[in-house]
Protein backbone atom coordinates (compact mmCIF):
# COMPACT_ATOMS: atom_id res chain seq x y z
CA UNK A 1 0.00 0.00 0.00
CA UNK A 2 1.34 3.43 -0.85
CA UNK A 3 1.73 5.49 2.33
CA UNK A 4 0.57 8.82 0.93
CA UNK A 5 -0.74 11.41 3.39
CA UNK A 6 -4.36 11.17 2.25
CA UNK A 7 -4.41 7.42 2.85
CA UNK A 8 -2.84 7.79 6.30
CA UNK A 9 -5.48 10.36 7.26
CA UNK A 10 -8.28 8.05 6.11
CA UNK A 11 -6.86 5.14 8.09
CA UNK A 12 -6.36 7.31 11.18
CA UNK A 13 -9.96 8.54 11.03
CA UNK A 14 -11.44 5.06 10.62
CA UNK A 15 -9.18 3.48 13.26
CA UNK A 16 -9.74 6.41 15.65
CA UNK A 17 -6.03 7.04 16.21
CA UNK A 18 -3.51 9.81 15.44
CA UNK A 19 -1.88 9.82 12.02
CA UNK A 20 1.53 9.24 13.63
CA UNK A 21 0.18 6.07 15.25
CA UNK A 22 -0.87 4.82 11.81
CA UNK A 23 2.63 5.43 10.48
CA UNK A 24 4.24 3.58 13.39
CA UNK A 25 1.78 0.68 13.23
CA UNK A 26 2.29 0.12 9.52
CA UNK A 27 6.07 0.23 9.93
CA UNK A 28 5.95 -2.36 12.72
CA UNK A 29 7.01 -0.06 15.55
CA UNK A 30 6.99 -1.75 19.01
CA UNK A 31 5.72 1.55 20.47
CA UNK A 32 2.17 0.76 19.29
CA UNK A 33 0.01 -1.54 21.40
CA UNK A 34 -0.66 -4.87 19.64
CA UNK A 35 -4.47 -4.45 19.59
CA UNK A 36 -4.15 -0.91 18.20
CA UNK A 37 -1.69 -2.06 15.54
CA UNK A 38 -4.04 -4.86 14.53
CA UNK A 39 -6.95 -2.42 14.24
CA UNK A 40 -4.89 -0.09 12.06
CA UNK A 41 -3.76 -2.94 9.80
CA UNK A 42 -7.34 -4.17 9.43
CA UNK A 43 -8.56 -0.70 8.39
CA UNK A 44 -5.65 -0.33 5.96
CA UNK A 45 -6.44 -3.70 4.43
CA UNK A 46 -10.10 -2.80 4.09
CA UNK A 47 -9.32 0.53 2.38
CA UNK A 48 -6.99 -1.14 -0.08
CA UNK A 49 -9.66 -3.72 -0.90
CA UNK A 50 -12.16 -0.94 -1.45
CA UNK A 51 -9.78 0.91 -3.77
CA UNK A 52 -9.30 -2.23 -5.84
CA UNK A 53 -13.06 -2.60 -6.14
CA UNK A 54 -13.44 1.03 -7.22
CA UNK A 55 -10.67 0.69 -9.82
CA UNK A 56 -12.42 -2.37 -11.22
CA UNK A 57 -15.62 -0.35 -11.28
CA UNK A 58 -14.04 2.35 -13.45
CA UNK A 59 -13.27 -0.31 -16.04
CA UNK A 60 -16.50 -2.33 -15.78
CA UNK A 61 -18.96 0.50 -15.17
CA UNK A 62 -19.96 -0.96 -11.80
CA UNK A 63 -20.45 1.38 -8.85
CA UNK A 64 -20.46 -1.24 -6.06
CA UNK A 65 -23.29 0.72 -4.46
CA UNK A 66 -26.69 -0.47 -3.25
CA UNK A 67 -29.69 1.62 -2.22
CA UNK A 68 -31.46 0.68 1.02
CA UNK A 69 -34.98 1.90 1.86
CA UNK A 70 -36.46 1.81 5.36
CA UNK A 71 -39.75 3.41 6.44
CA UNK A 72 -38.80 4.76 9.88
CA UNK A 73 -35.44 5.79 11.34
CA UNK A 74 -36.72 5.87 14.93
CA UNK A 75 -37.98 2.26 14.94
CA UNK A 76 -35.34 -0.18 16.19
CA UNK A 77 -37.03 -3.05 14.34
CA UNK A 78 -36.08 -1.49 11.01
CA UNK A 79 -32.71 -0.35 12.35
CA UNK A 80 -31.78 -3.94 13.27
CA UNK A 81 -32.75 -5.20 9.82
CA UNK A 82 -30.82 -2.34 8.22
CA UNK A 83 -27.78 -3.19 10.34
CA UNK A 84 -27.79 -6.73 8.95
CA UNK A 85 -28.11 -5.42 5.38
CA UNK A 86 -25.26 -2.92 5.75
CA UNK A 87 -22.94 -5.35 7.53
CA UNK A 88 -23.23 -7.89 4.73
CA UNK A 89 -22.92 -5.35 1.91
CA UNK A 90 -19.93 -3.57 3.40
CA UNK A 91 -18.20 -6.87 4.14
CA UNK A 92 -18.55 -7.66 0.45
CA UNK A 93 -17.12 -4.36 -0.79
CA UNK A 94 -20.36 -2.45 -1.41
CA UNK A 95 -21.28 1.03 -0.25
CA UNK A 96 -24.80 1.89 0.90
CA UNK A 97 -27.10 4.81 0.12
CA UNK A 98 -29.83 4.94 2.77
CA UNK A 99 -33.29 6.46 2.31
CA UNK A 100 -36.04 6.85 4.91
CA UNK A 101 -39.49 6.87 3.30
CA UNK A 102 -41.77 7.63 6.29
CA UNK A 103 -44.16 4.94 4.98
CA UNK A 104 -44.86 7.09 1.92
CA UNK A 105 -45.06 5.53 -1.55
CA UNK A 106 -44.32 8.95 -3.05
CA UNK A 107 -41.15 9.38 -1.00
CA UNK A 108 -40.16 5.83 -1.91
CA UNK A 109 -40.46 6.68 -5.61
CA UNK A 110 -38.36 9.82 -5.09
CA UNK A 111 -35.61 7.80 -3.42
CA UNK A 112 -35.71 5.25 -6.22
CA UNK A 113 -35.23 8.10 -8.73
CA UNK A 114 -32.31 9.34 -6.64
CA UNK A 115 -30.79 5.85 -6.50
CA UNK A 116 -31.09 5.58 -10.29
CA UNK A 117 -29.30 8.94 -10.66
CA UNK A 118 -26.56 7.67 -8.35
CA UNK A 119 -26.27 4.50 -10.45
CA UNK A 120 -26.87 2.01 -7.65
CA UNK A 121 -26.75 -1.61 -8.79
CA UNK A 122 -29.77 -2.73 -6.80
CA UNK A 123 -32.14 -1.93 -3.95
CA UNK A 124 -32.99 -3.58 -0.65
CA UNK A 125 -36.41 -2.32 0.45
CA UNK A 126 -37.78 -2.86 3.96
CA UNK A 127 -41.57 -2.71 4.44
CA UNK A 128 -42.06 -1.33 0.96
CA UNK A 129 -45.16 0.50 -0.28
CA UNK A 130 -43.98 0.88 -3.89
CA UNK A 131 -43.72 -2.50 -5.63
CA UNK A 132 -42.55 -1.36 -9.10
CA UNK A 133 -38.87 -1.33 -8.07
CA UNK A 134 -38.07 -4.83 -9.49
CA UNK A 135 -39.17 -3.66 -12.93
CA UNK A 136 -36.48 -0.96 -12.75
CA UNK A 137 -33.47 -2.78 -11.28
CA UNK A 138 -32.53 -5.81 -9.14
CA UNK A 139 -34.35 -5.62 -5.81
CA UNK A 140 -35.09 -7.62 -2.68
CA UNK A 141 -37.92 -6.83 -0.28
CA UNK A 142 -37.67 -7.55 3.42
CA UNK A 143 -40.70 -8.02 5.70
CA UNK A 144 -43.24 -6.70 3.17
CA UNK A 145 -45.03 -9.12 0.85
CA UNK A 146 -45.98 -7.23 -2.33
CA UNK A 147 -48.34 -8.94 -4.77
CA UNK A 148 -45.82 -9.69 -7.50
CA UNK A 149 -44.31 -13.09 -8.38
CA UNK A 150 -41.13 -11.55 -9.77
CA UNK A 151 -40.26 -9.99 -6.40
CA UNK A 152 -37.81 -11.63 -4.03
CA UNK A 153 -39.09 -11.40 -0.46
CA UNK A 154 -37.42 -12.25 2.86
CA UNK A 155 -39.77 -12.48 5.84
CA UNK A 156 -41.17 -14.69 8.55
CA UNK A 157 -44.62 -16.26 8.32
CA UNK A 158 -46.52 -13.31 9.80
CA UNK A 159 -49.85 -15.15 9.50
CA UNK A 160 -48.51 -18.25 11.24
CA UNK A 161 -46.72 -16.28 13.94
CA UNK A 162 -49.82 -14.29 14.86
CA UNK A 163 -51.86 -17.50 14.89
CA UNK A 164 -49.31 -19.03 17.27
CA UNK A 165 -49.69 -16.08 19.64
CA UNK A 166 -53.48 -16.42 19.57
CA UNK A 167 -53.14 -20.10 20.42
CA UNK A 168 -50.74 -19.27 23.25
CA UNK A 169 -53.28 -16.93 24.88
CA UNK A 170 -56.15 -19.37 24.32
CA UNK A 171 -54.11 -22.20 25.83
CA UNK A 172 -53.66 -20.05 28.93
CA UNK A 173 -57.42 -19.86 29.27
CA UNK A 174 -58.12 -16.38 27.87
CA UNK A 175 -61.47 -15.97 26.13
CA UNK A 176 -61.97 -12.18 25.98
CA UNK A 177 -58.95 -11.16 23.93
CA UNK A 178 -58.42 -7.66 22.60
CA UNK A 179 -56.55 -6.64 19.44
CA UNK A 180 -54.54 -3.43 18.95
CA UNK A 181 -53.17 -2.61 15.51
CA UNK A 182 -52.04 0.14 13.20
CA UNK A 183 -52.67 0.35 9.48
CA UNK A 184 -49.01 -0.29 8.54
CA UNK A 185 -48.41 -3.73 10.07
CA UNK A 186 -51.81 -5.25 10.66
CA UNK A 187 -53.29 -7.22 7.72
CA UNK A 188 -51.46 -10.59 7.84
CA UNK A 189 -51.20 -10.51 11.62
CA UNK A 190 -54.91 -9.72 11.99
CA UNK A 191 -55.85 -12.61 9.73
CA UNK A 192 -53.45 -14.99 11.44
CA UNK A 193 -54.56 -14.02 14.94
CA UNK A 194 -58.21 -14.47 13.99
CA UNK A 195 -57.46 -17.90 12.52
CA UNK A 196 -55.59 -18.93 15.66
CA UNK A 197 -58.55 -18.02 17.84
CA UNK A 198 -60.94 -19.91 15.57
CA UNK A 199 -59.02 -23.12 16.27
CA UNK A 200 -60.22 -22.77 19.86
CA UNK A 201 -63.78 -21.90 18.89
CA UNK A 202 -63.19 -18.19 19.62
CA UNK A 203 -63.79 -15.08 17.54
CA UNK A 204 -62.09 -11.69 17.62
CA UNK A 205 -64.73 -9.40 19.13
CA UNK A 206 -65.05 -6.15 17.10
CA UNK A 207 -65.81 -4.35 20.38
CA UNK A 208 -62.37 -5.37 21.66
CA UNK A 209 -60.54 -4.46 18.43
CA UNK A 210 -58.92 -1.06 17.85
CA UNK A 211 -57.07 -0.35 14.59
CA UNK A 212 -56.18 3.14 13.38
CA UNK A 213 -53.35 5.18 11.88
CA UNK A 214 -51.65 6.08 15.16
CA UNK A 215 -48.36 4.22 15.63
CA UNK A 216 -45.57 3.60 18.14
CA UNK A 217 -45.97 3.85 21.94
CA UNK A 218 -48.45 6.73 21.77
CA UNK A 219 -50.71 4.70 19.50
CA UNK A 220 -50.62 1.73 21.85
CA UNK A 221 -51.32 3.95 24.84
CA UNK A 222 -54.35 5.65 23.28
CA UNK A 223 -55.82 2.45 21.85
CA UNK A 224 -55.43 0.64 25.19
CA UNK A 225 -57.19 3.53 26.91
CA UNK A 226 -60.11 3.00 24.53
CA UNK A 227 -60.29 -0.69 25.40
CA UNK A 228 -60.23 0.08 29.12
CA UNK A 229 -63.32 2.23 28.68
CA UNK A 230 -65.36 -0.58 27.14
CA UNK A 231 -68.16 -2.04 29.34
CA UNK A 232 -66.31 -5.35 29.61
CA UNK A 233 -62.56 -5.15 29.33
CA UNK A 234 -60.41 -7.94 27.83
CA UNK A 235 -58.35 -10.31 29.97
CA UNK A 236 -55.56 -10.23 27.36
CA UNK A 237 -54.53 -7.94 24.50
CA UNK A 238 -52.47 -8.74 21.42
CA UNK A 239 -50.58 -5.80 19.92
CA UNK A 240 -49.31 -6.17 16.36
CA UNK A 241 -45.90 -4.76 17.28
CA UNK A 242 -43.87 -4.24 20.44
CA UNK A 243 -44.04 -0.45 20.37
CA UNK A 244 -47.84 -0.57 20.57
CA UNK A 245 -47.53 -3.11 23.39
CA UNK A 246 -45.17 -0.89 25.37
CA UNK A 247 -47.66 1.97 25.11
CA UNK A 248 -50.44 -0.38 26.22
CA UNK A 249 -48.43 -1.34 29.32
CA UNK A 250 -48.21 2.33 30.29
CA UNK A 251 -51.95 2.89 29.83
CA UNK A 252 -52.80 -0.11 32.00
CA UNK A 253 -50.43 1.07 34.74
CA UNK A 254 -51.91 4.58 34.73
CA UNK A 255 -55.39 3.07 35.04
CA UNK A 256 -54.34 1.45 38.32
CA UNK A 257 -54.33 -2.07 36.88
CA UNK A 258 -51.56 -4.65 36.81
CA UNK A 259 -49.97 -6.71 34.05
CA UNK A 260 -50.46 -9.66 33.89
CA UNK A 261 -52.63 -9.99 37.01
CA UNK A 262 -55.50 -7.90 35.59
CA UNK A 263 -54.67 -7.88 31.87
CA UNK A 264 -52.07 -9.81 29.89
CA UNK A 265 -50.29 -7.93 27.09
CA UNK A 266 -48.33 -9.53 24.24
CA UNK A 267 -46.47 -8.03 21.30
CA UNK A 268 -44.78 -8.89 18.03
CA UNK A 269 -41.28 -8.36 16.53
CA UNK A 270 -38.98 -8.91 19.52
CA UNK A 271 -37.27 -5.50 19.53
CA UNK A 272 -34.39 -5.32 22.01
CA UNK A 273 -36.25 -3.15 24.54
CA UNK A 274 -39.12 -5.65 24.78
CA UNK A 275 -37.07 -7.73 27.23
CA UNK A 276 -36.36 -4.74 29.50
CA UNK A 277 -39.77 -3.11 30.00
CA UNK A 278 -41.72 -3.94 33.16
CA UNK A 279 -42.96 -6.56 33.06
CA UNK A 280 -40.80 -8.05 30.26
CA UNK A 281 -42.94 -8.49 27.18
CA UNK A 282 -44.11 -11.80 25.78
CA UNK A 283 -43.64 -11.42 22.04
CA UNK A 284 -42.98 -13.02 18.66
CA UNK A 285 -39.26 -12.66 17.90
CA UNK A 286 -38.22 -12.05 14.31
CA UNK A 287 -34.58 -12.78 13.29
CA UNK A 288 -34.09 -9.18 12.22
CA UNK A 289 -30.33 -9.09 11.61
CA UNK A 290 -30.51 -12.42 9.75
CA UNK A 291 -33.35 -11.08 7.60
CA UNK A 292 -31.16 -8.13 6.62
CA UNK A 293 -28.14 -10.29 5.87
CA UNK A 294 -30.20 -12.73 3.81
CA UNK A 295 -31.80 -9.90 1.84
CA UNK A 296 -28.41 -8.40 1.02
CA UNK A 297 -26.98 -11.80 0.07
CA UNK A 298 -29.84 -12.55 -2.31
CA UNK A 299 -29.54 -9.12 -3.90
CA UNK A 300 -25.81 -9.49 -4.59
CA UNK A 301 -26.42 -12.92 -6.12
CA UNK A 302 -29.07 -11.40 -8.37
CA UNK A 303 -26.76 -8.51 -9.34
CA UNK A 304 -24.04 -11.02 -10.23
CA UNK A 305 -26.46 -13.13 -12.29
CA UNK A 306 -26.24 -16.12 -9.96
CA UNK A 307 -30.00 -16.35 -9.42
CA UNK A 308 -33.22 -15.23 -11.06
CA UNK A 309 -35.42 -12.73 -9.21
CA UNK A 310 -38.60 -13.87 -7.53
CA UNK A 311 -39.64 -16.19 -4.75
CA UNK A 312 -40.00 -15.95 -1.02
CA UNK A 313 -37.53 -16.91 1.71
CA UNK A 314 -39.31 -17.59 5.00
CA UNK A 315 -37.12 -17.49 8.10
CA UNK A 316 -38.15 -19.06 11.42
CA UNK A 317 -39.68 -17.02 14.25
CA UNK A 318 -39.80 -17.83 17.96
CA UNK A 319 -42.24 -17.12 20.78
CA UNK A 320 -40.54 -15.47 23.75
CA UNK A 321 -42.60 -16.26 26.83
CA UNK A 322 -41.99 -13.58 29.45
CA UNK A 323 -43.86 -12.07 32.40
CA UNK A 324 -46.44 -9.89 30.65
CA UNK A 325 -48.79 -12.82 29.98
CA UNK A 326 -50.35 -15.26 32.45
CA UNK A 327 -53.62 -17.22 32.79
CA UNK A 328 -56.63 -15.00 33.59
CA UNK A 329 -57.84 -14.77 37.13
CA UNK A 330 -60.96 -16.77 37.86
CA UNK A 331 -64.04 -14.56 37.91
Amino acid sequence: MGHNNTTLKEIAALANVHISTVSRALSGSPLVKPDTAERVREVAKRLEYRREMLLKGVVSGKTFTVGVLIPDMSNSFYAEICGGVMEYLQRNGYSVLLGCTNFSANEEREFVDLFIAKKVEGIVSVSARYSDIPHIMPAVFIEAVPECKEITVVSIDNFGAAARMAEHLAEMGHRRIGFIGDTKTTIQRFRGFSAGLERFGLILDPKLTVIDEERMEKGGYNKMMQLLQRPVRPTAVFCVNDYLAIGALQAISEAGLRVPEDISVVGFDGIQSSAYVQPPLTTIVQPKEKMGQMGAELLLKEICGERAPGGRVVLPFSLAERKSAAPPRSE
